[in-house]
């Protein structure tokens, strides 16, 4: 059929036009060779794919792990568990009231600078916090600090 042959024609490059014209015994085209998959960018982007998968981890682990933290704050600064409760609802606020800006500063900076701040400011954050000795410290550090770090990371790493 004229059409299959023209639409074979088309398809291929220039250097397979003659090849693809060729006919069998019960004139139909043959097709091209077929090339071998090459992925985009050597397989750079699995790499991409596991740091993701590593901020991922180590984020939603971070934000997700805090009940292990609870009962030691409740002890350590003798507050209510309401009181404490407040340091991890800050925190995953941070993560998910801050999306929009992160996103604008992923945009504009680059991913992988904007995921090695948001590392730098959990690790500062938790650090930070370490030292604490009133309640509102961890507020502070591990709430809102660690808080942005977690939105910055988590984002820019989505």
């Amino acid at each position: 059929d004229f059409e299959d042959i023209s639409y074979a024609y088309e398809l291929a490059d220039s250097k397979e036009k003659d090849r693809v014209l060729e006919f069998d015994e019960n004139s139909i085209p043959i097709a091209p060779p077929i090339k071998e998959f090459e992925p985009p960018n050597g397989g750079y982007g699995w790499v991409i794919v596991v740091a993701a998968f590593f901020v991922h981890v180590f984020v939603l682990g971070n934000v997700y792990s805090f009940g292990v933290f609870y009962p030691v704050y409740i002890d350590q600064f003798h507050a209510t568990p309401a009181n404490v409760a407040w340091v991890g609802s800050i925190g995953f606020f941070m993560l998910a009231g801050l999306g929009a800006y992160a996103g604008k500063w992923a945009d504009r900076f680059g991913n992988g600078l904007i995921v090695f701040i948001g590392g730098a400011l959990i690790a500062a954050g938790y650090l930070a916090g370490s030292f604490s000795t009133e309640l509102w410290q961890l507020y502070l550090t591990h709430g809102f600090l660690a808080g942005i770090g977690y939105c910055l990371s988590f984002i820019a790493g989505v």
